[in-house]
């Protein structure tokens, strides 16, 4: 590891390589903590913005735990082209260090789990480009092996969630690369008595997709029930002793924000199933009406059953709605609910991670007109429907057409001519 600090800023690497070199921000930010939180440092009781660096990054005990559990090589597959034109595949290793933040958001939640134990909710608001995959992959592997002061596990099972092949993959690869140990870490990739043994046995984390989950927890149901697909008196013991087993177990469900556009089914089976609340309980989660997004059922659940005291989320997310706020917050210094970690978009922005978009944004309004047919129609709610139609409008292949064909000439007349060309196939 290589830093550079002077009395305001710190920055990092892991690799001198002359021209090639690139120091990333190792700042706290302006803010800590805020939304409005930007580059940089705040002012430090040392007298020295970058105080922190060498008062709490650099201590003994802190700098060693880092070392052994978070720095890791990343191998990764790289698609380069020679001067013909012609591709080949570079295998590349990376020496992987957290960024503050990342540094920051782990430790502080492994305290709160320590501290709380199995039962609560954390709202981690990082925005995009914070790197929120290696974040829970170090999240996940600390929480797997949490103790309490008197060395009792804390969780008995990491469930990382993913809604995404390709994000599944990449948090399959950064978790297995952290530190790989046979029987640790399970990645769901056959069929559902694969993940429902993971759930049901000593797997310290499973990692799958919510199209999996989802499926598993209705087959584990209608087992149990003896309801749907005849199961024989074989399985339906087996699936009644797999469901004892998984409420009797305490699980930390980190979930990522590409999940907050599913549908609310997934999520309330994934409750009924690990919450330890009686079958009446789970039979309500899984018969309420789909009232939307993911995001809305999940806020649905938390706010009419309250808690389950074996079961704790990480929710990772860039733009939470206020209703998730008010239910996962943590109650700060303004006595409103806040999210428990906070890495900006203007931090990322400001420490150029992502492109600020919107100061070459192109207005582009649209315009439409619906025929009411009724004043009053109680078969069709008007938040929901409000939604089919602008779904319905959006999606239109006019409309989309027309979008396209402004796009592409835009990208043709103006834009083309002041890319740096490079070689295709």
């Amino acid at each position: 590891m290589h830093f550079a600090a002077d009395c305001d800023e710190v920055h990092m690497t892991t690799r001198l390589s002359r021209d090639k070199m690139r120091f990333l921000p190792f700042n706290r930010g302006s803010h800590p903590g805020a939304v409005r939180c930007g580059a940089a440092n705040p002012k430090h009781p040392s007298g020295y913005r970058s105080g922190y660096f060498w008062g709490e990054v650099l201590q003994r005990a802190r700098f060693l735990n880092i070392v052994g559990s978070l720095i890791f090589v990343e191998n990764r597959n790289e698609k380069v082209y020679d001067s013909n034109g012609v591709a080949r595949n570079v295998k590349r290793e990376t020496v992987v260090f957290p960024r503050y933040h990342q540094l920051d958001a782990v430790a502080r939640l492994v305290y709160a789990a320590r501290s709380d134990g199995a039962g609560h909710n954390y709202l981690v608001q990082h925005s995009a480009g914070s790197g929120k995959t290696n974040s829970i992959s170090w999240l996940s592997h600390r929480l797997a092996s949490l103790h309490t002061a008197s060395d009792d596990k804390v969780f008995d099972c990491v469930v990382v969630i993913t809604d995404r092949r390709l994000l599944d993959r990449q948090l399959r690869e950064a978790i297995y690369q952290i530190e790989y140990a046979q029987g640790v870490v399970k990645a769901i990739d056959t069929d559902s008595q694969q993940l429902a043994q993971a759930l049901a046995d000593g797997t310290m984390i499973v990692i799958t997709t919510l199209q999996k989950f989802s499926f598993v927890m209705r087959r584990l149901l209608s087992m149990a029930s003896a309801e749907v697909d005849s199961p024989s008196a074989a399985e339906a013991r087996q699936a009644e002793q797999w469901r004892h087993q998984i409420a009797g177990r305490r699980y930390a469900v980190i979930v990522d924000e590409a999940h907050w556009s599913q549908r609310g089914e997934s999520a309330r089976e994934m409750k009924a199933v690990l919450g330890s609340g009686s079958q009446a309980a789970r039979a309500d989660a899984l018969d309420t009406e789909d009232a939307g997004y993911w995001e809305d059922s999940l806020n649905a659940m938390v706010e009419s059953r309250g808690a389950q005291p074996n079961l704790s989320f990480f929710a990772f997310t860039a733009t939470p709605k206020a209703k998730t706020i008010e239910l996962f917050g943590r109650v700060g210094a303004s006595g409103k609910p806040e999210p428990f970690n906070v890495y900006s978009m203007r931090q990322a922005i400001e420490d150029w991670f992502i492109l600020y978009v919107l100061s070459n944004e192109i207005d582009c309004d649209s315009y439409f007109r619906l025929e009411k047919q009724a004043e009053k129609d109680k078969d069709f709610p008007t938040r929901r429907t409000a939604r089919a139609l602008t779904k319905f409008i959006t999606l239109h292949e006019y409309n989309l057409a027309q979008k396209t064909e402004v796009t592409i000439e835009h990208f043709r007349n103006q834009v083309k001519h002041r890319s740096a060309s490079r070689p295709t196939r």
